[in-house]
């Protein structure tokens, strides 16, 4: 099937007989009104196989167009990742890392194969490792605060302030 136009003159400008609606499934001339009849059906009707094929034509020619810039913008990038490494290239595949974040494994068998391997079991170290004995934490005296002391610090705290780090304001 051959296009009778140049494939850059189609991409240009639409043919003026007919404008195609939902991936060619609707087709309107000057003198039809609008249907939802299937484009074959109206191309045997209305003898619009000629347009049927230009705009097949038209089709080929844009996918292509969209594959070699797609191939053109990609090989732009990989060059660019050469000149500049921590550049779009980086960026791009650093936030396709982010986006694919997983939950941890649930299964115990794999939670226990990953643990082995990042922190193997080393007899020799087993020594090395010094524990201290735990003690009760240090009994001093701790001075009482009084309900007047409380309601004091509540009404100096501002309402609209935000909580800190620790959860107070």
């Amino acid at each position: 099937m051959h296009c009778h136009h140049g494939a850059e003159e189609a991409l240009r400008s639409p043919p003026p007989t007919c404008a195609l609606v939902d991936r060619g499934h609707c087709c309107v001339t000057p003198g039809m009104q609008p249907s939802s009849t299937p484009l074959p059906a109206l191309t045997r009707k209305h003898g619009l196989s000629a347009m049927a094929i230009h705009v097949q034509g038209l089709r080929r020619a844009l996918k292509a167009a969209i594959r070699d810039s797609k191939r053109q913008c990609f090989l732009k990038l990989c060059n660019s990742a050469g000149q500049d490494p921590w550049g779009r290239a980086y960026k791009l595949v650093s936030n396709k890392l982010c986006a694919k974040s997983q939950a941890p494994p649930s299964d115990p068998d794999t939670t226990r194969s990953i643990v082995e391997e990042l922190f193997p079991y080393r007899a020799d170290h087993i020594g090395d490792v010094r524990c201290l004995p735990l003690q009760p934490p240090n009994q001093a005296h701790i001075e009482e605060v009084s309900l007047g002391e409380v309601a004091r610090a509540a009404r100096s705290i501002s309402p609209r302030k935000a909580p800190g780090p620790d959860s107070y304001r």
